[in-house]
């Protein structure tokens, strides 16, 4: 029997359930919302968001979170322990960096790539704002990984996946090698973590940059100039006083 069906688009917030479905082999269908039309997408989720889950018995689920834990939930005790911590405190250190790579660490990202790429309009003040935000969050993680090597417990837990998500789609796009070298400890985890067996697949085609993307502000077309005609001279100034 059908576990499921997991619908995912092209957003990273898809990739983590993506993720333990693909790796520990889930009898659960994906469906690319983007590529593939489904009668109960549309039907059964009308905030048409994803990830989105519809499960046995009528189940329907939203938000990333939620779509985890019910995976999660299908393995074995063994895993469950390694994604959700072992221990109480390994379980709110994991469950306190799932937050942090699922809500504005995400969002911050993905204001400015659409920014960067043109897709929405342009402000350089929140814009750079963004930049000093995700700057924080990339010492919130240096500070932590310099002394461990995961983000929560002494293994890839959930949180690391969800967590490489957001910063794959960081430095794919928005953050170069200059951001990368001033954050060596994040960028180390991330080498680790993107080479796991648990989300190497789903990842592959994350490639780092080595220039940020940057706006470019389209180019002005150039108006034609009409063509002067000479004003005609009003006939009854020329006519001149006998």
């Amino acid at each position: 029997m059908s576990q499921g069906t997991l619908f995912v688009s092209s957003s990273p917030r898809t990739l983590s359930a993506r993720s333990i479905v693909e790796h520990f082999n889930l009898d659960v269908e994906i469906v690319d919302i983007k590529t593939t039309a489904h009668k109960d997408f549309e039907a059964k989720f009308p905030l048409h968001q994803c990830p989105s889950f519809l499960g046995p018995k009528g189940l329907r689920l939203t938000e990333t979170p939620a779509i985890l834990t019910y995976l999660i939930d299908l393995l074995s005790e063994k895993d469950q322990k390694i994604l959700f911590g072992a221990t109480p405190a390994e379980k709110i250190q994991v469950l306190r960096w799932h937050s942090v790579g699922n809500t504005n660490l995400p969002s911050i990202i993905a204001s400015n790539y659409f920014m960067a790429a043109g897709l929405s309009p342009y402000n350089k003040k929140t814009f750079d704002a963004n930049m000093e935000k995700l700057e924080n969050y990339a010492k919130f993680f240096e500070e932590r990984l310099k002394d461990y090597t995961y983000v929560a417990t002494e293994n890839v837990s959930v949180d690391d996946i969800q967590c490489i998500c957001a910063w794959g789609f960081a430095f794919s796009s928005i953050c170069g090698a200059d951001f990368r070298k001033n954050h060596p400890y994040l960028t180390r985890w991330f080498n680790t973590v993107i080479a796991s067996p648990i989300v190497a697949k789903t990842m592959a085609d994350v490639k780092v940059v080595e220039e940020p993307l940057r706006y470019t502000p389209p180019k002005k077309e150039k108006k034609e100039k009409k063509e002067q005609h000479p004003k005609k001279k009003d006939a009854k100034k020329e006519e001149k006083p006998a």
